[in-house]
C-alpha cells in the first residue's frame, strides 16, 4: 500500500476525534505501523445507502474513490436502532456493487463505538 492511505468516514462530531484514536490504537495493538490514516471525515446519513439531499454511504464511497491516494475506506458508525447483523451485510453487498479499487469495510457498533474501550486486554 505504498503511497496510499486509509480514509475513515464517521457520522458524528464526537466520532471524528474518537475514530482517529481508535484506529491508531487498534493498528498498534495488532502490529500494523505502515498504514497511514487520514483524519476521519464527518459524513452525514451513513445509516442510508443514498442519503437523500446529502450524504449516504454510496456518496461517501464515491467521494473517496476520487482520492488518488485512497488505499482503503473504513466506514464506522454507531447503530442504536437496527440490528447490525441485518444491516451491515446489506450495506456491504451494496458497497461491492461499486467495484471500488480498495478494501471498504462497513462497521456498525451496537450501541456505540465506546464499547470498544470497555474491555481492553491490558486493563
Amino acid at each position: 500500500m505504498a503511497g496510499k492511505k486509509g480514509y475513515l468516514l464517521v457520522e458524528g462530531h464526537g466520532e471524528v476525534e474518537a475514530a482517529q484514536n481508535l484506529i491508531t490504537r487498534l493498528s498498534h495493538d495488532i502490529g500494523i505501523y505502515n498504514i497511514p490514516w487520514s483524519k476521519p471525515l464527518r459524513w452525514t446519513n451513513l445509516h442510508q445507502w443514498q442519503g437523500g439531499k446529502s450524504g449516504g454511504v454510496m456518496a461517501g464511497a464515491e467521494f473517496i474513490r476520487t482520492k488518488p491516494d485512497a488505499g482503503a475506506l473504513l466506514i464506522l458508525r454507531d447503530e442504536d436502532d437496527q440490528c447490525p447483523r441485518d444491516l451491515a451485510p446489506q450495506i456491504a453487498r451494496q458497497l461491492r456493487t461499486l467495484n471500488l479499487p480498495f478494501p471498504r469495510p462497513y462497521v456498525l457498533l451496537h450501541p456505540e463505538y465506546e464499547l470498544l474501550f470497555r474491555f481492553h486486554p491490558s486493563s
